[in-house]
């Protein structure tokens, strides 16, 4: 009889066999009832499109479903493809199947190939449904698009009411009234409700509140004020300073109104008992001091309308209060129009068309207070730039904005409210969002330069471990305020998108096929690859060069290795981190090597005549870098010129002259020519000094002076004692030559000067002439030319 633990690990080794057996039947199961589940769905959906009756909650719903339909799909079908690439390899290495006449194939092959044709077919079975569900969700989507864009364009141009017409102030005023007076008698019933000990409780407990609050919030915004806040001590601040104060004001300003509001909010909803309207009209009440207390806090930090010192922007005084005040005044309007707008919910058209028609009034009054100070757009009073600068631009701008402000009254009393309000509104975001942008700009612009300037500490730090030069810090700086700056601006094209109306999940839907693959001719493009590429292949960058710097100056300087092979050991981690990075980023995007091997191949003979030039000498610097004919530090002779070599680079090297000239030399030409390298093995020179005498001096005297002063000098090594050779006779002088040696080659030309010193002070302490250059002309027919002379002398007497 077989024991229970036998049965239980019977029964789950056939668990594991079954579930490796049928997990791929599962899945497949499981796909096609996910596509039947996404057809009725899509059905579903095209019905609830032909119903004119349905509502915009009801759109947003089936927008959601069918965003997460496709999504969805998009998953499985990405899957799918992982999948089938290692069922094709596989088929393809069982090579093609053999034809009629060959001999069969093993039973096992045949069944392997059946398996793998009949999984690929699935699987290509379900790629093609799925993309069908996925054009039919795109089609979907488009039609609900279209559909919503018209229901909005219908509401907002549709006309109503006028609200100057009588019978919408005879309806609307009654019932504005009646609010009011249910609103006295709420409170009145409320007071007589409550006792005087009630009363006094909930005082005591309000007034703790805010003193707790306040004991918290008080001395942190006085030392947030005190460490980054704006002092009297700093007279001209810098820009980063004008940031930094501008946002300790904001917090500050936003902290101790927010902590106050907050608390009092608090002790209400838990001392109250307040019904559902109660309730959410309280919350719009903390919502429209939440925004006064935000807007305000910004326009001080920002205006700075009592601190001229200390503003960011470029207005004098009284135009900085004169905005601060319009734009706190806009804060208040929104604030009442939200509280409003709850109160007053459910009460008649005729009263939303008025509460409407009066905020809109208030908001064209105060915007034309911003058109209508000509003093603010004057470039050359707020920019101190000249009057033609871009003057045409401000003035089409302000015309502009000037025919939206005017359009709000003008359409509500033509009857277009709705259109009336969302320009209101949207003119006034809008103007937000362009401050909003501006301020965000200039602090990512500041912080970058902040990151690499030399003079901070962190600048510095980063120029020393990326081993950055001027000029590659400036255009490092380019390229980040150029990414920065396109991501803030693309950011905000998004949210003008939303305040205008796009809706959010349309918005979502098109960022995700953006960022994660979209098709143009065929072939997907992923924005979120690409991105990831960049940054991998930068990163791998970043960590080669943090390597090449970390054996520059910690690993290499403590071995014995040769400088000019320190310099090829970075040269060689540069090479291959770069070729490493490159690799990744290909493999990344997702491109294949061998496809592109066979571009390479096919455009190899066109680029060889183009580039042959370019490869030539990369080939050629790795030679140098190899066979090391020459190093960095070298002194080299090529052809006519000389110098020491300074960099070794991919394609010339760098070589400074003795006039501190930089000369770069092709490597090919390093490799093919003649190289005179002075220093190659060791930097041992030799320095020879030609020396004439006149004829007549003693020889032997001229020997043992030279070798005198060569041994007196103490760069002369003694080890390769120094010689004197006699050259032989030449037509004025004796002709000797010294050879000695010294250590360093780079001293040569300085010991040769020294011995010259020497060697003349010796000759004249001995006597010994060194002769100018001497001819002897004989003249031929001496006689005759004697005679001819005579002859002439005696004709002149």
């Amino acid at each position: 009889m077989k024991s229970p633990l036998f049965r239980v690990c019977v029964f789950v080794f056939l668990s594991v066999c079954s579930s490796l057996l049928y997990a791929e039947p599962v899945q497949t199961t499981a796909v096609a009832e996910s596509l039947r589940q996404w057809n009725a769905e899509l059905e579903e959906a095209g019905q609830s499109f032909a119903n004119t009756d349905i509502d915009d909650e009801e759109l947003k719903r089936i927008r959601t479903r069918l965003n997460g339909l496709r999504v969805d799909a998009i998953a499985i079908s990405d899957n799918l493809a992982a999948k089938t690439a290692p069922l094709q390899a596989e088929l393809t290495a069982l090579g093609p199947p053999p034809a009629k006449d060959a001999p069969k194939e093993p039973k096992s092959l045949a069944v392997k190939r059946k398996s793998l044709n009949d999984q690929l077919t699935d699987m290509d079975g379900q790629a093609r449904e799925l993309g069908l569900v996925i054009s039919r969700a795109d089609a979907a989507l488009d039609q609900l698009s279209g559909l919503r864009i018209r229901r909005f364009t219908q509401k907002i141009f549709s006309r109503g009411f006028s609200p100057l017409a009588p019978e919408v102030w005879q309806k609307g005023l009654p019932e504005l009234q009646e609010k009011f007076t249910a609103l006295t008698k709420q409170v009145a019933a409320w007071r007589d409700h409550e006792t005087g000990q009630a009363l006094n409780s909930k005082l005591i407990h309000l007034i703790t509140t805010l003193v707790a609050a306040l004991v918290v919030a008080w001395p942190l915004s006085r030392w947030f004020s005190r460490q980054f806040g704006r002092t009297s001590a700093v007279q001209i601040p810098t820009y980063v300073e004008l940031l930094r104060a501008a946002l300790t004001v904001g917090f500050i300003r936003l902290l101790l109104p927010m902590t106050v509001t907050m608390s009092v909010y608090l002790v209400f909803e838990h001392d109250m008992h307040w019904t559902d309207a109660e309730h959410g009209l309280a919350l719009c009440v903390l919502k429209a001091l939440f925004m006064i207390i935000l807007v305000s806090a910004a326009s001080r930090a920002i205006l700075a309308p009592f601190n001229g010192r200390w503003r960011l922007m470029p207005l004098n005084d009284n135009d900085a209060h004169y905005v601060h005040k319009v734009i706190v005044g806009l804060a208040w309007v929104f604030a009442f129009d939200l509280v409003l707008d709850n109160w007053l919910s459910g009460t008649s058209l005729e009263l939303t068309l008025l509460r409407k028609f009066l905020v809109g009034l208030l908001i064209t009054g105060l915007l034309l207070a911003l058109l209508m100070h000509r003093q603010l757009w004057r470039m050359d009073i707020q920019h101190r730039r000249k009057q033609s600068d871009k003057a045409g631009v401000w003035r089409a701008i302000r015309a502009l904005m000037g025919m939206l402000v005017l359009m709000i009254p003008v359409s509500a009393i033509g009857g277009y409210v709705a259109l009336s309000r969302l320009l209101g509104t949207q003119i006034v975001l809008t103007g937000s969002l362009y401050i909003l942008v501006g301020v965000v700009v200039a602090l990512c612009n500041e912080l970058i330069e902040e990151a690499f300037n030399k003079e901070s500490e962190l600048g510095s730090k980063i120029r020393q471990n990326l081993d950055l030069t001027d000029e590659g810090s400036e255009l490092l700086i380019f390229w980040f305020k150029a990414a920065v700056n396109t991501a803030i601006y693309v950011a905000a094209v998004l949210a003008l998108l939303v305040i205008w109306g796009a809706g959010g999940e349309d918005i979502s839907v098109w960022l995700y096929s953006v960022l994660f693959g979209f098709s143009v001719a065929g072939v997907t493009i992923s924005l979120s690859t690409l991105f990831f590429a960049v940054a991998l292949f930068s990163a791998v960058l970043l960590i080669t060069r943090l390597c090449q710097r970390f054996l520059q100056q910690v690993i290499l300087p403590r071995t014995r290795i040769d400088l000019g092979i320190q310099h090829s050991i970075r040269a060689s981690v540069g090479y291959i981190g770069f070729i490493f990075a490159a690799g990744l980023a290909i493999s990344t995007l997702g491109i294949d090597l061998s496809k592109l091997a066979i571009i390479a191949g096919a455009l190899s003979v066109g680029i060889g005549f183009g580039l042959q030039n370019v490869v030539n000498n990369f080939v050629s610097g790795l030679i140098l870098l190899i066979e090391r004919p020459l190093k960095v530090g070298d002194w080299v002779v090529v052809n006519d010129m000389q110098g020491y070599v300074k960099n070794i680079n991919v394609r010339a090297t760098e070589i400074q002259t003795f006039d501190r000239a930089s000369v770069f030399i092709p490597n090919s030409t390093l490799i093919s020519n003649p190289l005179l390298n002075w220093t190659h093995a060791d930097k041992t020179g030799r320095v020879v000094l030609p020396v004439g005498v006149s004829y007549g001096c003693d020889t032997r005297k001229v020997e043992k002076i030279l070798l005198e002063v060569a041994d007196a000098h103490p760069s002369v090594l003694t080890v390769l004692a120094p010689s004197v050779l006699f050259k032989g006779f030449g037509d004025s002088c004796l002709n000797f030559e010294l050879r000695a040696f010294v250590q360093d080659v780079d001293k040569v030309m300085k010991v040769s000067s020294d011995l010259c010193f020497e060697i003349d002070a010796a000759f004249k302490r001995e006597n010994i002439e060194i002769p100018y250059p001497q001819q002897d002309v004989h003249w031929r027919d001496m006689a005759r030319i004697e005679a001819l002379v005579a002859k002439i002398l005696h004709d002149k007497k």
